[in-house]
């Protein structure tokens, strides 16, 4: 539970402050402006990152590149809709990463990350191993699928909405989606264990 709700944290911080800059120098400033402060926050977010954990989450490193790439692209074209895109590719690839690891190299990527962020919950599991990893990679099958989703309707409103509305979904609004995600994952998970449990 600790190692999700780190995992939650890690995607939920993401980004976060480029999205908001940009949505209040767009408000406010020209375009360019508003682009320029989104790449520069994106930076320094990644740097702050860097400098506190001695290393860079593939999330952010991904992130990261697509929000220079894209806001090039932005800038060339002097069209916002380029920067808003980014953090809809972003969980479209972290998405196929995630399916793509467990239905293709049969590796459940989301275990390894939890060991990773709490090695103490391995240490003296409360379930068979093989049953936690069993429900492990189906939480990362919803979770790929959850940001496969949500990245395709992520895109259509940074083309389409506002982007007060857009910022909103980027921010707050994945964040209560996946809040509510993990609440729904372990409410199916406790109805699954005491079914095994009454089977026994």
């Amino acid at each position: 539970m600790k190692a999700l709700s780190k995992l939650r944290e890690n995607i939920f911080l993401t980004s976060f402050l480029p999205i908001l800059a940009y949505w209040y120098l767009e408000a406010n400033y020209p375009l360019r402006v508003a682009i320029l402060g989104g790449i520069l926050l994106a930076l320094l977010e990644i740097a702050w990152e860097w400098y506190y954990n001695r290393k860079l989450h593939l999330v952010s490193k991904i992130n990261f590149y697509l929000m220079v790439i894209m806001g090039g692209l932005a800038l060339l074209e002097n069209d916002g809709v380029w920067f808003k895109l980014s953090p809809a590719i972003t969980l479209a690839i972290m998405g196929g990463l995630l399916g793509g690891d467990l239905y293709l190299k049969k590796r459940v990527i989301l275990l390894e990350m939890m060991k990773e962020l709490s090695p103490k919950s391995f240490a003296n599991p409360k379930l068979p191993l093989a049953l936690f990893e069993h429900f492990i990679a189906s939480l990362q099958r919803d979770l790929a699928i959850l940001m496969l989703l949500y990245g395709v309707a992520l895109g259509l409103l940074g083309i389409y909405a506002t982007t007060a509305v857009w910022a909103f979904a980027k921010t707050i609004g994945f964040y209560i989606v996946l809040t509510l995600f993990m609440l729904g994952e372990f409410f199916f998970l406790r109805l699954k264990l005491k079914r095994l449990f009454k089977g026994i």
